[in-house]
């Protein structure tokens, strides 16, 4: 009896095609997560608070993707050591850039929540000893003493 084969059979000219699209698009993928990483660490290292919510949200978009693509990879490892030796090498360096720059990154993040950290801690300060000057209670929750009692304005009475 004649066996059945599929009607549908990939022959490995697909799967390598395919594989070394998924390699360049998980390369332009590092390449654009690249760019948007250090265009954030441009602006933390310029010491000035600045807007980057725009960037840590495409930033996110990226890192999953990328991620995305490492979970297939690992799932079907076997499949992605069809790609060519160019091809693979290629996604192997952009991959150990793309770490090098989000290390240099959460370096830049460090430095800027610190800094934060510290102009918070001033405004507070600030504040604190604002609120201190013209309390009438000092740090235990007392009136503090105001020099003389307030003279009667009564008449009669002696100051």
């Amino acid at each position: 009896m004649p066996q059945k084969t599929p009607s549908r059979v990939r022959l490995p000219q697909t799967y390598i095609a395919e594989v070394e699209t998924a390699i360049s698009n998980a390369i332009a993928v590092a390449e654009e997560l690249i760019s948007v990483t250090e265009e954030e660490t441009r602006r933390l290292s310029s010491g000035r608070p600045e807007a980057i919510e725009e960037l840590v949200a495409r930033k996110q978009k990226l890192a999953s993707d990328f991620e995305e693509f490492l979970q297939k990879y690992k799932a079907e490892r076997n499949l992605f050591m069809l790609a060519s030796d160019e091809r693979f090498e290629a996604l192997q360096v952009k991959t150990n850039h793309l770490t090098k720059i989000l290390i240099e990154n959460t370096d830049h993040l460090k430095r800027a929540m610190t800094a934060n950290e510290r102009r918070i801690e001033t405004i507070m300060r600030a504040i604190r000893e604002q609120q201190t000057s013209v309390s009438p209670y000092g740090a235990n929750g007392l009136q503090r003493h105001q020099g003389q009692a307030p003279v009667s304005m009564h008449t009669g009475h002696k100051a």
